[in-house]
């Protein structure tokens, strides 16, 4: 289902990963996903983006996901 909406929306040359790929990557979304809405938000990537060095602080981490999804809730096929 990701793969099509990729297709449908331009973005086929995402579409690199291989089932076992898939499940590593969909396992790593439910650990975030940590009050199981099926979307991650701010309060559950904050930490991790911190922590890996990726942001400095909640601020970045609020214009990243604006920046990828209007709602601020990404869900699997955006986090592809």
């Amino acid at each position: 289902m990701e793969r099509n909406w990729l297709r449908k929306h331009g973005k086929s040359k995402f579409i690199d990963f291989n089932e076992d790929q898939l499940k590593i990557l969909n396992d790593c979304f439910t650990d975030l996903d940590e009050d199981g809405s099926n979307a991650i938000g701010v309060d559950e990537l904050e930490d991790p983006l911190i922590a890996l060095g990726l942001v400095e602080n909640r601020e970045q981490v609020e214009t990243m996901v604006k920046n990828l999804d209007d709602d601020c809730n990404i869900e699997f096929h955006e986090f592809l």
